[in-house]
């Protein structure tokens, strides 16, 4: 049923294929995954990152183009980009190891970061997450663009920042350089349906829809909010066929 309370009827195909290096063309998988019926979680359902979207949804105005993974290399590095193109669409994060902050002739400085090889190109590793702790006024707070994410504070006092993890994933383009930054969370994964941006499309729940509409969607209800890829890697077109995909740095 739809936001006027017309009834219509969606059809879902899925198709499962394999890339294989050095052929420019996908092949049919032997295994066909089914369709995911449900949101398939990491942790804790809502606390974790999502693996898999559920398949199943009304319509959506335009291509997800999701990556799950790991960013790998072939040796040990301290960081390394990884890039998705599908279509018109482009996108680079960067990939740094564990860092901390650490106070040093009174300013704030990160610790060299350290080596890895693999690293999972989750939200959790990206800027955002919850600040828990409070001082005296009580004052607590959470990222809204991803809330399990980490280096999110309200407050940049010593006893909170110092030793505090940063994200391993950052836009090249917005890198953090102060505690108090803020930037784009970085991912190339699910976004949760309750984060911003993708909750802005949901509508508008007052009382005004609950008395007068519910159970239906409020009129302001966007189909841009079915959308459920990075904002980066969301296309305002569907793909017809044939569009060019290119993934660097990466493996699953």
């Amino acid at each position: 049923m739809d936001k006027y309370g017309s009834d219509y009827c969606t059809v879902v195909s899925k198709g499962t294929f394999e890339l294989s290096r050095g052929r420019e063309e996908a092949s049919l998988a032997a295994e066909q995954l089914p369709l995911c019926h449900s949101d398939r979680f990491s942790g804790e359902p809502g606390e974790s990152s999502i693996v898999y979207e559920a398949d199943r949804c009304p319509a959506k105005p335009g291509t997800d183009v999701v990556l799950v993974g790991h960013a790998v290399s072939s040796k040990s590095v301290v960081e390394h980009d990884v890039t998705v193109r599908a279509g018109t669409l482009a996108y680079a994060i960067r990939v740094f190891g564990d860092r901390t902050w650490y106070k040093a002739l009174g300013e704030w400085q990160m610790s060299d970061p350290r080596p890895f090889t693999s690293m999972p190109l989750v939200y959790e590793r990206a800027f955002g997450g919850t600040d828990t702790s409070s001082d005296d006024s009580g004052e607590h707070g959470w990222e809204q663009r991803n809330p399990i994410g980490t280096g999110f504070a309200l407050r940049s006092d010593s006893a909170h920042i110092d030793g505090m993890g940063l994200p391993n994933l950052e836009d090249p383009g917005c890198l953090i350089a102060a505690p108090t930054d803020c930037p784009p969370p970085a991912g190339v994964g699910f976004i949760g349906r309750h984060w911003l941006p993708r909750a802005t499309y949901a509508g508008t729940y007052d009382d005004a829809w609950g008395s007068e509409r519910c159970p239906l969607l409020p009129l302001d209800f966007d189909d841009r909010y079915f959308n459920s890829a990075h904002p980066r890697l969301v296309s305002d077109r569907h793909f017809r066929g044939g569009e060019k995909v290119n993934v660097t740095g990466s493996t699953r």
